[in-house]
């Protein structure tokens, strides 16, 4: 019987490491993509009662949308 591959405690953490980027950039995706999401409905609202928001005004929608969701997600983790 050969032995079982051993890992060093430095390749471990590079492994944990990586696994902390990879959740990271998922989360930062998930986001901003929910954000785009919401800024769309919003948008998609004003637009429905007839009001044409100007390029800065979508830049702010957008920017509270992703405030937004960031502090709904955040919150919820805190929770768990």
């Amino acid at each position: 019987m050969t032995p079982a591959p051993t890992i060093s405690d430095q390749e471990l953490e590079q492994i944990r490491q990586g696994g902390a980027i990879g959740h990271l950039i998922g989360s930062v995706l998930g986001i901003v993509l929910s954000a785009i999401v919401l800024t769309a409905i919003v948008y998609g609202l004003v637009r429905l009662i007839g009001y044409r928001l100007k390029r800065s005004e979508q830049i702010i929608a957008f920017c509270a949308c992703l405030a937004l969701v960031a502090f709904a997600i955040i919150s919820q983790r805190m929770h768990h």
